[in-house]
């Protein structure tokens, strides 16, 4: 139920035909008794094993022109989304290759727009990294044909439709050299052919279609790793260590300018096509990490990570010695990034990242997450996030486990900015000791702003039933809760 809006109805079939086949079918229908709109929503799911190998998986995703999703959905990507997406692929993977087919379609779900993009289909053969005979060399190649639609005018009265199709081919040769034991570097160097079937002339809102063309391009990288430092130290006379690593780490990416002209006839659809733009950089990223070994039986050991933390910044050589401008700046640092993770203990979590900008001399960004979990059946974390002239927020999720079968959570995010609680999130979970029912309610209260700025609050419950071996009775259309969990198997499941 959203508010006093109406109600929404679903449906959902499940099926396993087979150890290697089972999908899934749903849909749902809302009407709302304010606008006297009818959403609706269907979709369906489908994974098989095929001859040969070969797997397949496919989604068919279609919803009303006005999206239900940001009606009633409280999950925060799916209420953002402005788009069904629907896919096909077929796959297949060897020792050191692997194929693929994806057939995508994706329509917009905005009242006033209806931009499309297709993939039918986009083919994919790639070959990692194999050792090439006796030599030091190593081979790898990304290789691809696609071949694209999509509605370049995203009004729903104007349309102008562009196909294109593209073959592109990407051999690369690395050779990893050991300079000493506590000093490696390795090189590769890369060659991209790329043709399209047309090309796309853009000048504000009017577009030219272009005949066929090719786009050339050449690639270099180059990573120096070390010198590797290490220590070891040991705790008392328990047999547990304690390891702490120093890895800097040298990065040097090459790529010439050239073939620019065919460049800017590009329509870009994916990572592939914005390829080939030129670049000369260094980045540097100093890394420390601490490693704990303790004993886990007679003769056993287990290595955990406890503490990562980096410092990286890229020095782009284009923007230092191109020509500018009288009066305009030179900027060829970036920001500069640290980067700390850290489980100093198994029931604590301590993680913060920050940038700062060399151009104002400031902080840019600063987030911290903490978390505890000081008996088994009770964690809480906490997360600040902050960007210099922006929202920032203060996330908290509590989880509590009380035996027999009852678990409580609640989740929260507090609007610096404007001193307000958007959301409040609620869960009270009854899984019955005898494991063959469960029962569970959620509340959801939010204050978000639509597309066009207004601001709307939302206040949802959501019930559910669970029978174990029979199924469930619930709305599927559940939000989840803000945070990741505490990522430690021995707290209670969630479970239904």
């Amino acid at each position: 139920k959203r508010g006093l809006g109406g109600w929404q109805h679903g449906a959902e079939y499940r099926y396993i035909t087979s150890n290697t086949q089972k999908g899934t079918i749903r849909g749902k229908l809302f009407r709302d008794n304010i606008t006297g709109e009818t959403l609706w929503k269907a979709g369906a799911r489908h994974t098989q094993d095929l001859p040969n190998n070969f797997k397949f998986k496919g989604l068919l995703d279609l919803e009303s022109r006005q999206s239900l999703n940001q009606v009633v959905n409280n999950n925060v990507e799916e209420r953002t989304r402005r788009n069904t997406d629907s896919y096909a692929s077929v796959n297949k993977i060897w020792d050191n290759s692997s194929f693929d087919i994806l057939t995508r379609y994706r329509e917009n779900t905005n009242n006033t727009q209806d931009d499309t993009l297709g993939e039918l289909p986009k083919v994919t053969y790639k070959v990692q990294q194999t050792k090439i005979g006796n030599t030091p060399l190593y081979l790898n190649l990304d290789t691809s044909s696609a071949w694209f639609i999509t509605d370049l005018k995203a009004q729903r009265e104007d349309d102008f439709f562009f196909k294109t199709s593209r073959i592109d081919f990407h051999p690369q040769l690395t050779v990893p050299l050991a300079l000493a034991p506590w000093l490696s570097m390795t090189s590769t160097v890369g060659g991209r052919e790329t043709f399209y079937g047309r090309g796309l002339e853009t000048n504000g809102s009017e577009f030219k279609k272009l005949s066929s063309f090719t786009r050339e391009s050449l690639d270099f990288r180059s990573i120096i790793q070390g010198p590797k430092i290490n220590k070891i130290y040991h705790s008392g006379t328990s047999s547990t260590k304690f390891k702490h690593l120093l890895e800097p780490r040298l990065t040097y990416n090459y790529v010439p300018d050239m073939d620019e002209e065919d460049r800017l006839k590009i329509k870009i659809f994916d990572s592939i096509d914005t390829i080939g733009t030129p670049s000369n950089s260094i980045t540097y990223n100093f890394g420390q990490r601490l490693l704990k070994r303790f004993k886990t039986g007679a003769n056993k050991f287990q290595t955990k990570q406890i503490l990562r933390f980096n410092v990286s910044q890229t020095y782009d050589i284009r923007e230092a010695t191109q020509k500018k401008q009288s009066g305009e700046d030179r900027l060829p640092f970036s920001d500069l990034r640290f980067d700390l993770d850290s489980r100093p203990l198994e029931s604590m979590i301590i993680n913060t990242d920050a940038t700062y900008n060399f151009e104002t001399n400031l902080v840019k960004t600063f987030n911290f997450e903490a978390g505890i979990k000081p008996v088994d059946n009770l964690w809480i974390i906490m997360e600040r996030r902050w960007a210099k002239d922006s929202s920032n927020f203060i996330l908290g999720t509590v989880d509590l486990s009380v035996k027999p079968g009852w678990r409580i959570q609640y989740s929260t995010r507090f609007d610096e900015l404007t001193s307000t609680f958007r959301e409040n999130n609620y869960s009270v979970l009854y899984d019955n000791p005898c494991k063959c029912w469960g029962i569970k309610l959620d509340v959801f209260d939010r204050q978000v702003r639509e597309y066009d700025n207004l601001r709307k609050d939302y206040t949802q419950f959501l019930f559910t039933i669970n029978f174990r071996g029979l199924g469930q009775i619930k709305n599927r259309g559940g939000g989840t809760f803000l945070h990741r969990e505490f990522e430690d198997t021995s707290f209670p499941n969630k479970n239904s």
